[in-house]
């Protein structure tokens, strides 16, 4: 009963802070490179009317539709919305839903205001360029009717 359990290592204080400089290494520098993010600033409106509550999500061109980061915003009561993207080319989905009160009784589902296929990135006609600096987006006039749309 006389042999101790904790045996003496002469490089447990090196190992230890071996360990710490690395885990500040990665608390610094991070895991993966960061690509900066650039303002911009769109409206949005249907049949002529700012479309409040409507949400717009980027989808970039060059990355897999899995990719975590979607850029997007709520649409306010003026129409704007605002959001931060890395340069590149997107397309851009637009959802804007009924009010909740008028969800189907049986299922919840709420009713939409637009075409479905504003809310798809693969057919939603809207698309926008972002370059590095803060980027002013023509407004996307949509129609409840899936036959006018506009977006220069």
């Amino acid at each position: 009963m006389g042999t101790s359990l904790i045996s003496p290592d002469p490089y447990a204080g090196t190992r230890r802070r071996v360990y710490v400089l690395a885990f500040c290494l990665v608390l610094v520098f991070g895991c993966g490179s960061r690509t900066e993010l650039y303002p911009a600033h769109g409206k949005v409106y249907v049949d002529g009317r700012p479309a409040e509550g409507a949400i717009v999500v980027f989808h970039s061109k060059a990355e897999s539709e899995s990719s975590v980061h979607k850029p997007s915003a709520v649409v306010d009561a003026e129409g704007s919305f605002v959001l931060e993207a890395e340069p590149g080319d997107y397309r851009v989905a637009v959802v804007w839903y009924n009010q909740a009160s008028q969800a189907a009784r049986v299922t919840g589902a709420v009713p939409i205001r637009l075409d479905p296929r504003y809310g798809d990135p693969r057919t939603s006609p809207l698309k926008v360029d972002i370059g590095p600096s803060a980027n002013e987006l023509p407004p996307f006039q949509l129609s409840r009717s899936s036959l006018n749309i506009s977006n220069p």
